[in-house]
């Protein structure tokens, strides 16, 4: 078993989001060499807040509160422009930017161009010097979040208790093995090796039952998930290709059941939880593919694997998998109903 730094940078693996973005059409091959490390970015999204509070730590001081203004526009283009300035000139405060420099800075980035008053700009650019400074005072692995976030998550937790199906499927009652973040790699069971980081896995020995769940939070209302983040993300391919990685490398309990389930939190309503439990019959859609009532052929992650070996074996094309396995002839089918 390896950690989640390990897992992240364990180079020449498939991982889900390279699925998905291989099904969506689009560089399907450019796997970067190293995926973002655990907290590498500046900024963790209120998805990666909630699943690090509710799965594995509640204590949220390691958050810095962002309590400058928002920025936009050319207002944002100078944060940007003067933020490099400083960390190229390993400037600590960025009031000390003397004015004509300032002025420069603002000329080059072509900013605010019909403004010809000297002093309008300079306290245009005033105005940004406090969201710098909080940003040049980071260390490099501080998380950022604006205030509104704990109240999103204090709303969600009461939320959770209300809703004793949503809350025990987070923290179960029963005896069972809990594994948090587990990192799984393989490397010989299929046709690539392929990685996956399940949120959260349940063993439960005594009723012979796995359960694989994944932690998600939408803008959406929970009810919207199924439409709304479920198949435009095609999270149809998350949960069953996580669940072939556990079963293949743990064929000691390969005869227990399986249970696939998302829970959901809203950021529009936090307070109001669900689960989705995913049916089995997903496993082998998800890996064989299907189609659809409308006609429309779904790949299955086994294709989607043949098409980046494909890739990876030519070392870079533009060319892509459906021209090339068609020898760039392709047919417009009729697709209207009689």
């Amino acid at each position: 078993m390896i950690d989640k730094i390990e897992y992240y940078n364990l180079e020449g693996y498939v991982n889900y989001t390279l699925l998905k973005n291989v099904a969506e059409g689009n560089n399907y091959a450019f796997l970067p060499k190293k995926e973002i490390s655990e907290r590498s970015k500046k900024t963790f999204d209120i998805g990666h807040i909630f699943e690090r509070y509710f799965l594995e730590d509640k204590d949220l001081s390691y958050i810095k509160v962002d309590k400058t203004e928002d920025l936009s526009g050319h207002s944002a283009l100078l944060k940007d422009a003067l933020l490099n300035y400083c960390r190229d000139n390993s400037i600590l405060d960025a009031g000390t930017i003397e004015n004509n420099i300032m002025l420069e800075i603002i000329k080059e980035n072509k900013l605010w161009n019909n403004v010809k008053d000297e002093n309008i700009l300079l306290t245009n650019a005033s105005k940004i010097l406090e969201k710098i400074n909080f940003l040049l005072s980071l260390q490099e692995n501080d998380v950022i979040a604006n205030i509104g976030v704990f109240d999103l998550i204090s709303k969600a937790e009461e939320g959770l208790k209300k809703f004793p199906e949503v809350y025990h499927t987070l923290y179960p009652i029963d005896d069972v093995e809990i594994y948090t973040q587990l990192a799984i790699v393989d490397a010989k069971h299929f046709l690539l090796p392929v990685k996956g980081l399940p949120d959260r896995v349940y063993v439960d020995h005594k009723k012979k039952l796995i359960t694989i769940i994944d932690f998600k939070t939408m803008e959406n209302r929970v009810e919207d998930f199924k439409f709304k983040s479920f198949y435009p993300f095609k999270y149809y391919y998350q949960l069953p290709f996580y669940t072939r990685l556990f079963i293949e490398n743990n064929r000691d309990i390969i005869d227990y059941q399986i249970e696939m389930k998302f829970v959901v939190f809203s950021k529009t309503t936090p307070e109001i939880p669900a689960v989705y439990i995913l049916k089995n019959s997903w496993i082998n859609k998800a890996w064989e593919g299907w189609t659809s009532k409308t006609g429309f052929q779904i790949k299955g992650i086994n294709n989607l694997l043949e098409e980046i070996k494909w890739y990876w074996e030519l070392g870079g094309t533009s060319l892509s998998y459906l021209l090339a396995q068609n020898n760039n002839v392709l047919t417009i089918e009729e697709d209207w109903n009689e």
